[in-house]
């Protein structure tokens, strides 16, 4: 049985055009059609509840705008979706283009031009993954872009929707994605030790039991764990005390 990796939805008011688009999908993406929308506030509705990685949007509504779909998207954590703009013009090409939509389909919509933004969602995301595999993390937040090396991070911390990376310079980055997000993601030196946070073993300098709490050796904030994670705090204990000189009590 496959496995359904991700989602995708299409914004468009012509019906055979989001036929089209889903017909080719299917046979690109292993990925999970939420449907077609055709009016704004359902189309972000579904966005923000679900977060789908890959967007067709007809950029040509009277009420839209380019400014508030972004504007949403951003403030709500669902900026990392990935859009590619549908018109029945070029008129507003460059700016779509120019606020990070991944391709520009004119209408009406011919099957190799599909094929080809699929492919190049396609291409991307496995460009976007292979940067986890090398340890480097993209963020990306609105229209800036950080690049962080795994070494550099001690702990992260949720807010809310977000999560901010703390980096042994002192620097705190943030994420519009939950902390579950990169749990699935970062390497496996990596430990979810409370609901609220996620730590880099490495930097682990003493861990206390008694008041459920890690420390670490280039920052003087300790850091809380929960019950729920006792056993990676354990396993990692254990580790840590094997890979050790000899105790001297």
């Amino acid at each position: 049985m496959n496995v359904i990796m991700g989602s995708y939805l299409t914004v468009e008011q012509h019906q055979p055009t989001a036929e089209l688009i889903a017909h080719n999908a299917a046979g690109i993406l292993d990925y999970n059609y939420l449907g077609n929308y055709t009016n704004y506030d359902a189309a972000v509705c579904t966005i923000l509840k679900q977060k789908p990685d890959l967007v067709f949007y007809n950029i040509d509504g009277p009420d839209f705008t380019i400014d508030t779909l972004l504007g949403d998207l951003n403030q709500f954590g669902a900026n990392d979706v990935k859009l590619i703009a549908l018109s029945d013009s070029n008129e507003k090409a460059i700016q779509a283009l120019n606020n990070d939509f991944l391709y520009y389909l004119l209408k009406p919509a011919k099957e190799l031009d599909i094929l080809k933004a699929l492919l190049k969602f396609k291409h991307r995301k496995e460009a976007d993954s292979q940067l986890f595999r090398q340890n480097c993390i993209c963020l990306k937040s609105y229209k800036d872009y950080h690049y962080l090396n795994t070494s550099e991070i001690i702990y992260l911390k949720a807010d809310n929707n977000t999560t901010d990376f703390h980096l042994n310079d002192g620097r705190v980055i943030t994420a519009f994605k939950t902390l579950k997000t990169f749990e699935d993601l970062l390497p496996t030196h990596f430990i979810r030790s409370h609901k609220s946070y996620i730590i880099n073993s490495l930097f682990v300098s003493k861990i206390s039991f008694g008041k459920l709490t890690c420390y670490f050796n280039c920052i003087s904030t300790a850091l809380p764990f929960s019950n729920t994670y006792l056993k990676s705090i354990k396993n990692l204990n254990a580790k840590l005390f094997q890979n050790a000189l000899p105790s001297v009590c």
